[in-house]
C-alpha cells in the first residue's frame, strides 16, 4: 500500500485527558517525569531510564532498517499556546533526542518556535485551521523548513453537514 512510517513502539506518555496540558503528577511507565508539577525539570530517573528505554529501540529499529520510518508521538494535542506545556515538552523531546538524536519526533500540535529544534513532523487538526493563530503558526513554521501536516479525525461526525467531509481536501488543495 506504500506505507512508509509508523509510531515508535513504547514511548507514548499518558494523555491530557481533555485538559490539553501533562496531567499533575503525570508518569511514564510509573515513573514521575517533573519533578514539580509547575516545572519543566525531569526527574533523574526518569530521564535515566527513558533514555535508556528510547537508545534501545531506537538501536534495534535501526538494525532493522527501520529507524528511519517511525515517529514518536510522545502525547496527543498539547497546548502549544501554554508556555508551561512548551517547556515541559522540551524537556521531554530533549531527553528523547538526547537517547538518540536520530529518532524522529512527530507533534500533534500547533507548530511553536520553541519546539523547532525537537520536532521533525508537526501534524496539526483540521479545526484549528479556522484560528487566524494557528494559521500563522503554520505559515511561519512553514518559512522556517518545518514540515507541517493536517489531520481530521472528526469528519464524518454525524451531528455536522455531510459537506463537512468533502470540504477539507479542498481547501487543503487551495491552502
Amino acid at each position: 500500500l506504500g506505507y512508509s512510517f509508523t509510531g515508535f513502539p513504547g514511548l507514548r506518555i499518558a494523555s491530557h485527558k481533555g485538559t490539553y496540558r501533562f496531567p499533575r503528577g503525570v508518569k511514564w511507565n510509573g515513573i514521575r517525569i517533573f519533578q514539580r508539577d509547575d516545572g519543566a525539570v525531569l526527574t533523574e530517573e526518569f530521564a535515566k531510564r527513558f533514555k535508556s528505554h528510547s537508545a534501545l529501540i531506537a538501536r534495534h529499529l535501526r538494525r532493522r532498517g527501520w529507524l528511519d520510518k517511525c515517529y514518536v508521538n510522545l502525547v496527543d494535542e498539547l497546548a502549544t499556546h501554554d508556555p508551561l506545556t512548551v517547556k515541559k515538552m522540551a524537556a521531554v523531546f530533549g531527553a528523547l533526542k538526547d537517547a538518540d538524536s536520530q529518532i524522529r519526533i512527530l507533534c500533534t500540535s500547533a507548530p511553536v518556535g520553541d519546539l523547532y529544534p525537537f520536532v521533525d513532523q508537526w501534524v496539526v487538526h483540521g479545526d484549528w485551521w479556522r484560528w487566524e493563530s494557528t494559521r500563522e503558526a503554520i505559515d511561519a513554521a512553514l518559512r522556517a523548513g518545518e514540515r507541517v501536516w493536517i489531520y481530521h479525525n472528526s469528519l464524518p461526525l454525524i451531528d455536522h453537514p455531510a459537506i463537512r467531509s468533502r470540504l477539507l481536501p479542498w481547501v487543503m488543495w487551495k491552502e
